[in-house]
C-alpha cells in the first residue's frame, strides 16, 4: 500500500498534475465525501493518475483514502481561515489545511505549475516534501502492525492542577 500511494504521488508530481490526496485516521471523512462522487476502489497508482488528469471531471477535487481504498473522489474540503498564510498559496494549499485543521486527517498534495510536492497534519505544511520524507510520513499516518496511527508516543494527561485547598 505505501509503495502503491509513492508511486502515484511520485508519477503525479514528475508529470505536475495538481493532486490532493487526504488520508482518513480516526476521525470520519463521511461528510466531506458525500460531497464528492462515491467510489470503493483499491488505490492503485494508475486510478489516483486517471482521476487527477486535467480533463478528468473529478481532477478539480480531493480523493479520500480509507485504508487501501479510494472511497471517494471530486471531494470539496474546508478551506483553512489561517490569517497567516501568504496569497501565493492556493485553493488546493487551504483544502489541504483545513482538513488537518478540522480533522486528524493528513493530506499529501501536489502543486500543478511546480510539481513540488506538500504534506499537511495538524494544520501544519511541510514542504519540500521528497520521496523518503513522504515514506516516512505516510508510514507513520497509518497503523501499521498494530502501532498507533501518527508515530507519536501516548499523550499523558495533564497533571491536576494544584489545590487551592489547604491540607
Amino acid at each position: 500500500m505505501l509503495d502503491t500511494v509513492l508511486k502515484a504521488a511520485e508519477s503525479l508530481a514528475a508529470r505536475r498534475i495538481g493532486a490532493l490526496i487526504v488520508f482518513e485516521r480516526t476521525t470520519g471523512l463521511r461528510h466531506y465525501a458525500e460531497l464528492g462522487v462515491g467510489l470503493d476502489a483499491l488505490v492503485s497508482p494508475e486510478l489516483l493518475g486517471s482521476i487527477f488528469l486535467p480533463y478528468s471531471p473529478l481532477h478539480d477535487g480531493a480523493v479520500f483514502v480509507q485504508g487501501n481504498r479510494v472511497v471517494a473522489a471530486g471531494c470539496f474540503l474546508p478551506l483553512s481561515r489561517n490569517m497567516q498564510l501568504g496569497r501565493e498559496l492556493g485553493t488546493r494549499h487551504r483544502a489541504a489545511l483545513g482538513i488537518s485543521e478540522e480533522t486528524d486527517a493528513a493530506a499529501w498534495w501536489c502543486r500543478r505549475r511546480r510539481g513540488a510536492s506538500r504534506w499537511s497534519r495538524r494544520g501544519q505544511i511541510e514542504t519540500p516534501l521528497d520521496g523518503e520524507t513522504l515514506r516516512r510520513r505516510l508510514g507513520n499516518c497509518w497503523a501499521w502492525g498494530g502501532r498507533r496511527g501518527d508515530g507519536d508516543a501516548p499523550r499523558r494527561p495533564a497533571p491536576p492542577a494544584a489545590s487551592a485547598e489547604p491540607k
